[in-house]
This record gives C-alpha cells, sequence and structure tokens, in this order.
C-alpha cells in the first residue's frame, strides 16, 4: 500500500460525491474522492459543496486541481483522507457521458486501478490497524451478483433542531444564500455478492444522484412509494444491471469506524451503444 501524500497541489479525478450532509464546522459537507494522477485513491475533505464560491464546483468524471495541506490527515487515521484548501480547487477537463460517450477514456482510467473484493478490504483495514499504520478506506468491487436495493426510513423524516443549526450557521466564503439542504428520508442499500464469500452483503449506498434521483422521482410520482420504486426500477434494471454495465462499486469506511459504504459507482456498458441516458431521466 501507498503511503500518504505530501503536502502540495494535485490533479484529481472526481469519482465519488456523497449527499451533503450536516458540519458542525462546515454547515454541511459533501464526501469527495478521486484518483490522482499516478493512480491512487485520494479523499478530499472538508468540502461544504453548495457553499463553494462560483467557479469552484466540480461534477463527477472531472479532473481538478487542488492543494492538500502538510497536516492532512492528523486527526483521521484513514490511509487516503487529505485535507483540502477549498480556495485552490481549479475545475478542469469533464469525462462525464456528454464528453466520453464511449466511457473509453473514464475506462483507461478506472480499469487499471486494483479491484477488490469486501472480504479482502476488510482484512486490509485490520492488517493496517494491527500494525499501527494508517488504515485502508477506499476501494472499488467488482460484485458477482447484484441481488436488490432496498430502503429504510431515516430516524427522522427531518433535520433535527441541531442539524438544522449546523445547516444555518454563517459562511465566511461562498454564496451569501444557499437554500437549506432538503433532507432525504429514506436510507438506501444495495444488496450483493462477491466471488469469494457465499454471504451476500447489505451496504448503504450514499452517493449523491440517488438523493438527486430520489426528489426528482417525487416530483413525477403520485406518492413516495410509486417515487422509491422508480428509483430502485432505475438501478436495478439499469445501472446495476450486470447483464447491461460492468458494475464496479467504489466502497469507503465511514470515519474512523471500520462500516464500509457504497459511496459512488463506475458502471460502463457491456456495448458502447448502451447506458447513455442520464441518471435521472426517469418518466
Amino acid at each position: 500500500m501507498w503511503p500518504r501524500r505530501e503536502a502540495g497541489t494535485y490533479r484529481v479525478f472526481i469519482t465519488v460525491k456523497t449527499y451533503p450532509q450536516p458540519s458542525t464546522k462546515h454547515n454541511e459537507t459533501v464526501c469527495t474522492a478521486g484518483i490522482t494522477e499516478d493512480g491512487r485513491w485520494i479523499r478530499l475533505y472538508p468540502i461544504p459543496f453548495r457553499w463553494l464560491e462560483d467557479g469552484r464546483h466540480y461534477s463527477k468524471w472531472q479532473w481538478i486541481e487542488v492543494a492538500i495541506a502538510k497536516e492532512a490527515s492528523q486527526n483521521d487515521p484513514r490511509r487516503e483522507s487529505h485535507r483540502v484548501d477549498v480556495l485552490t480547487i481549479k475545475p478542469g477537463e469533464e469525462l462525464d457521458s456528454a464528453h466520453d460517450k464511449t466511457w473509453k477514456q473514464r475506462r483507461a482510467l478506472l480499469d487499471h486501478l486494483p479491484h477488490h473484493t469486501m472480504q479482502e478490504l476488510e482484512r486490509a483495514w485490520d492488517a493496517d490497524r494491527a500494525a499501527d499504520r494508517p488504515w485502508t478506506s477506499i476501494g472499488m468491487i467488482r460484485p458477482s451478483a447484484i441481488l436488490d436495493m432496498t430502503w429504510v426510513d431515516q430516524d427522522e423524516r427531518e433535520w433535527t433542531p441541531e442539524q438544522l443549526a449546523k445547516l444555518s450557521q454563517e459562511r465566511i466564503f461562498g454564496p451569501d444564500k444557499v437554500h437549506v439542504l432538503e433532507k432525504i428520508p429514506y436510507r438506501f442499500y444495495v444488496h450483493f455478492s462477491c466471488p469469494d464469500r457465499p454471504e451476500p452483503y447489505k451496504l448503504m449506498f450514499e452517493d449523491w444522484e440517488i438523493g438527486m434521483l430520489y426528489r426528482n422521482c417525487v416530483c413525477s410520482s403520485a406518492s413516495e412509494a410509486e417515487a422509491l420504486q422508480k428509483v430502485r426500477d432505475s438501478y436495478l434494471k439499469d445501472w446495476l444491471n450486470l447483464e447491461k454495465r460492468d458494475v464496479r462499486l467504489l466502497v469507503g469506511t465511514r470515519s474512523v469506524y471500520p462500516t464500509w459504504l457504497i459511496i459512488g459507482m463506475f458502471t460502463p456498458p457491456r456495448r458502447s451503444d448502451e447506458g447513455q441516458q442520464s441518471l435521472f431521466g426517469v418518466t
């Protein structure tokens, strides 16, 4: 495994943006991760994404330039975590489906990264901690089967007063006003198998896009139940359909705990002429 990064400015290809969460120090933050030019995972924090200055917003599948500090990870034992200066973010080339229609350029970047099973990542985390070194906390897996997508109610459908207070803190930079973040009232899970374990996994799915898809489906549905079914169908019939797509799940740990989550996905089509529609184009 590689060591942590030194302080400096790096180019990072963004592969992960999770749905924003309230933060005591930063109003709200978005878990952001990607790949450096030499093909290593990196987690960038803290990023109060919706509060960034104009011109600093970035998308998944986009290169950015950003400076990381020398004290990048003193309070975070995860190997890939690095503290950034958000005022240095410079968005660059985009490689989304509009700019990389056949996924060729994205494949060139991700296909050559190590692929693991969940057991391999869990063993790496255990070995790192036992050796008293920074912990492995991001990886990419190629599931042998996608079994289901389910959801459960959040403990609270709305933000608590404490969370609202965090979301409403004044900031010294960024837009003067940002609308209060809408809470997604459900937690989504993907059920899948890996080839080296007979028992299936059930991991929470925290990608930004599933939250946005749910919100769009609510607007076009007669009920929340109908919206939830549209979300499930969109993923199981297309984006997580192993017959149509070469599915890779991007997983990461939550904070200092060995709890693995799905924080993103890479799902190039099996054929170059498939899968060009938007994830949000659900009817």
